[in-house]
Formats: C-alpha cells, structure tokens, sequence
C-alpha cells in the first residue's frame, strides 16, 4: 500500500467518523460517501488545490505524520509510484 492509499484510508476513518458525530457541521453527508470525499481531498492536498481542515490533520496525525501541507506532500512523495490518473479517475 501506498503511502497516499494509507493517508487515504485514515482520512476515510476520520471522515466516517465525522459525519457520525458532527451531523449538524456536516449537515447531510452519508458515512457511504468518506471514501470518495477522502481520495478526492487527498488529491487536492497533493496538488495544492485543497484546505487542510481538521479530518485531513487527524488522518495525517494517524499516518504519523505532522498535520501540515508540506509534511502531507512530503509524505505522499516518498512512495515509488507516482499519483497515476487510474487513482485519481477513482474518485469518481
């Protein structure tokens, strides 16, 4: 697994867990709908196109890593494989 595919996974956990517990912040988001809000937001970090909100720090924290951008994509760079476009089309 990737590191991107293990940022993603715990940014899942944390996201799920969220919208359980935040219902009212996170108004009518459906737990089913963590893993493609989680791929989608970690792509986003990747290529600077995306806020770094609480969920992303604490998955980052889960990840071992320090909840910043440059650690996030420092993190994601240290895999062998680039971010390929079957990824990101999995966001769908």
């Amino acid at each position: 697994m990737t590191n991107l595919e293990t940022f993603v996974a715990a940014y899942t956990e944390t996201l799920r867990a969220a919208f359980i517990a935040k219902q009212e912040e996170y108004g009518n988001q459906h737990p089913d709908t963590a893993p493609a809000l989680a791929r989608k937001m970690s792509l986003g970090l990747a290529s600077g196109s995306a806020s770094l909100g609480e969920a992303g720090k604490a998955a980052a924290r889960k990840c071992g890593i320090k909840p910043t951008y440059k650690a996030i994509r420092e993190y994601f760079a240290q895999d062998d494989k680039p971010i390929t476009a079957e990824f990101a089309r999995q966001t769908s």
